[in-house]
Order: structure tokens, then C-alpha cells, then sequence
């Protein structure tokens, strides 16, 4: 089953949607990109979505890019995405409507010892 992204360009005040397939889709400026974002706070190869469809897992990975990537404001390398998490990736922001099963997601009090 596809995952959707709501894509937003703050820019051009414009919506649109993504789905996302099982593979790599890659995104940046560069017109070979499955996903391209063409603006210049976004690098050439900005990064790639993973969805794995069997275990229903959706993951982010920047590729070096010069301004990074946000995932809930926090700059990232890899990581794991859930439905609701919002992606910063130039002057875009991504809106992630489906995303991994929320199985063994940790909640905002995990690791502090309170329950």
C-alpha cells in the first residue's frame, strides 16, 4: 500500500501530494530525482524515502545536503517517519499522512522514568 506525503512550498503557497511506492524514491533539485523540489535551499541530491511495504516501515535519509533536513524541528540523518510527522526540507514542508505502523513507537515520556 502507497504512503502519502502532503507537500507544501511555503514560496508559492502551493499544495500537492506524493505517494510514495516499496523502493527508494529520491528528492532534490536534480530533474532525475523521483521527487524533485526545485528550489535553492533544496541540494541537487537532497535525500531518499525507503518504504518497505511488508513490514509497513517508512524511513527518511538526507544525503549531506548543505542545509540538512528537519524532521519535527530536529535535524536528522536517518530516521524513521510516522503519520503526522512534518518533514522541513528547504523552504518546503513535508506533511506525513501515512506513515510507519505506530507499533513500538516511543511515546514523549519514553527513557524519562515517568509513566
Amino acid at each position: 500500500m502507497a504512503k502519502e506525503i502532503l507537500v507544501k512550498d511555503k514560496k508559492q503557497l502551493s499544495l500537492h501530494t506524493w505517494s510514495l511506492e516499496e523502493g527508494f524514491s529520491t528528492f532534490g533539485r536534480d530533474p532525475a530525482s523521483r521527487f524533485v523540489l526545485d528550489d535553492p535551499s533544496v541540494s541537487r541530491s537532497h535525500g531518499a524515502f525507503f518504504l518497505r511495504e511488508r513490514s509497513g516501515v517508512l524511513t527518511l535519509e538526507d544525503h549531506g545536503s548543505t542545509n540538512g533536513t528537519l524532521v519535527n524541528g530536529v535535524p536528522i540523518k536517518r530516521k524513521i517517519l510516522y503519520t503526522g510527522d512534518v518533514v522541513q526540507i528547504g523552504d518546503f514542508q513535508l506533511y506525513i499522512l501515512q506513515g510507519s505502523a505506530a507499533q513500538g513507537r516511543p511515546g514523549p515520556d519514553a527513557g524519562t522514568g515517568r509513566a
